[in-house]
């Protein structure tokens, strides 16, 4: 793998360790993992306005911002496990 900056190697390293002891499934990819995370995490926000106009929500709220967090941190939580659904539409599992 090409050098991919610390966090992604540090999710490799992660996704290594906890497929090695039992607790993440196997075949997870770490940079799609990463995207993932990158995105979850940005596209809320640089889409606030459109997002808060099209729904009716604030998302630059005190709310939003404590709500957001705890639901991507759950999702990629839960996303790597061994207990996670097996999709045949994708090449890894889903986490609902």
């Amino acid at each position: 793998m090409p050098h991919l900056g610390t966090p992604a190697l540090a999710i490799k390293e992660a996704l290594s360790l906890g497929e090695a002891e039992g607790v993440f499934r196997p075949g997870i990819d770490s940079l799609q993992l990463y995207v993932s995370i990158v995105a979850l995490s940005y596209f809320h926000i640089s889409n606030a306005p459109t997002l808060s106009h099209l729904f009716g929500i604030n998302l630059a709220s005190g709310q939003w911002k404590i709500q957001r967090p705890r639901h991507v941190t759950g999702m990629m939580t839960a996303f790597p496990e061994v207990q996670a659904i097996s999709c045949r539409e994708c090449s890894s599992s889903l986490w609902f």
